[in-house]
């Protein structure tokens, strides 16, 4: 009986160890990730969040997407999936610190008459949890 139980027990942490890895080391495409912001429609779940503001910032697109990115990317676990903050369009992806879990932030600026516009779509790729438990 003792044995039995050493064995699920080893199984569970193995199993456990092995998604947990998946999770960390799984690729994420940036043809499915680095999507406009400007062209999705919100979806209805607690792990997306698509803002686009009225305000106009007074500077130029390439200028309010590298601040953005620049306070992004100054987070841990956080680097660039795909784009450019110099072209107004860039996604990082930011990774939790002891699963992996990985969220995304798509930045989307384009000048407008007197400076420039904003729009930001993030997500959680795993959980519906993650998007506000940070």
């Amino acid at each position: 009986m003792r044995l039995v139980s050493v064995w699920l027990l080893a199984s569970a942490i193995t199993l456990g160890l092995a998604g947990a890895a998946f999770i960390r080391l799984a690729p994420l495409d940036p043809a499915v990730w680095h999507v406009d912001p400007a062209t999705v429609t919100a979806p209805d779940t607690r792990n997306s969040a698509l803002v686009s503001l009225s305000r106009v910032f007074p500077m130029t697109a390439a200028e309010l997407a590298g601040r953005l990115a620049a306070v992004g990317l100054a987070e841990p676990g956080t680097r660039v999936l795909a784009g450019d903050a110099g072209a107004g369009f860039v996604t990082l992806v930011q990774r939790s610190r002891v699963v992996g879990f990985p969220d995304l932030v798509t930045i989307r600026t384009r000048d407008v008459e007197g400076g420039a516009a904003l729009t930001i779509w993030s997500r959680s790729r795993c959980s519906r949890a993650t998007a506000t438990s940070r």
